[in-house]
């Protein structure tokens, strides 16, 4: 009778990936020996915020590098990545995730702007007197604010019918908030 031994097993455990092989002896569920753990990269993902060169305002906000990257005429859609990595200046501005800049700098453009908003499937709630009242990211972030279904979204979206005295429409893309 032939036995093939068992494929490795692959943990994940707070951004550490063990890989494990079993041994092949003919208890699947002992691990002989585990080897070597790598770590994983830490992606900086998120809104990109690009400031004036003395890093005193934030001038606009983007949904992500590359869209950065393309809204200011960069030759390839990868320019910014190693900008908002290391914090350096490039055309005259600086590019740092949203998040890493420091509550006075949001403050202060969320005073002239709003909080930033953006997407590319975006859903927004009305009134019955279609008023805008909500704005959000994708349809999941509207099940899950809400609270409501995802069949229930879908109907109140391709029906244009009310639920709870509100509609709900797909929005057009939101890339940037700024000057």
């Amino acid at each position: 009778m032939y036995y093939a031994p068992p494929k490795p097993l692959i943990v994940h455990f707070m951004n550490i990936i063990c890989f494990c092989s079993n041994n092949t002896s003919a208890d699947p569920n002992i691990i002989a020996e585990i080897e070597e753990t790598k770590l994983t990269k830490v992606q900086n993902v998120g809104y990109i915020a690009k400031l004036n060169s003395e890093k005193s305002d934030i001038i606009t906000v983007y949904l992500d590098r590359k869209t950065a990257a393309v809204k200011n005429n960069y030759i390839s859609i990868s320019a910014l990545d190693n900008p908002v990595k290391n914090y350096t200046l490039t055309k005259g501005n600086y590019y740092i995730l949203y998040d890493k800049c420091s509550n006075h700098l949001k403050e202060k453009f969320i005073q002239k702007y709003g909080v930033p908003i953006l997407y590319k499937n975006g859903v927004g709630q009305y009134t019955s007197e279609n008023q805008l009242i909500q704005e959000f990211i994708c349809k999941y972030d509207c099940i899950k604010q809400l609270k409501i279904s995802d069949k229930t979204l879908a109907k109140a979206l391709n029906k244009e019918v009310l639920y709870s005295n509100h509609y709900f429409r797909t929005l057009d893309e939101k890339l940037s908030i700024g000057e």
